[in-house]
């Protein structure tokens, strides 16, 4: 108990110095969605799913690739506007790309591979 009530004692003093700054973390939370073809209406396997936040957000950004039927997750911030941009060789994608605002939904980020 002694070691523990010194260890708050230290980062009280670290803190009051300026010696140690918080920073607050971003508040995570899973986005999802789907890629399927045009043509046949089923999953696509292997696409490429880059997500990003504006500059002045944060430095953060992430890839998920798609499942066997075309199903991605990726943990994203909510607390910064995305931008969702699928990829895969040889093919383009309706919509190119997709701007998420704060406050949307995160589900159901779809996709169409033309």
């Amino acid at each position: 108990m002694k070691h523990r009530t010194l260890s708050y004692v230290c980062l009280f003093v670290l803190l009051i110095c300026g010696c140690l700054t918080v920073r607050p973390q971003s508040v995570f939370d899973t986005m999802s969605g789907r890629v399927t073809d045009s043509v046949s209406g089923y999953g696509v396997r292997y696409a490429r799913i880059t997500v990003s936040a504006p500059a002045g957000c944060s430095d953060w950004s992430g890839i998920a690739t798609t499942s066997t039927f075309g199903y991605y997750a990726l943990e994203v911030p909510v607390d910064c506007n995305l931008i969702v941009v699928p990829s895969q060789t040889y093919h383009t994608f309706t919509p190119s790309s997709r701007f998420i605002s704060l406050g949307m939904g995160i589900t159901d980020i779809d996709f169409i591979r033309n």
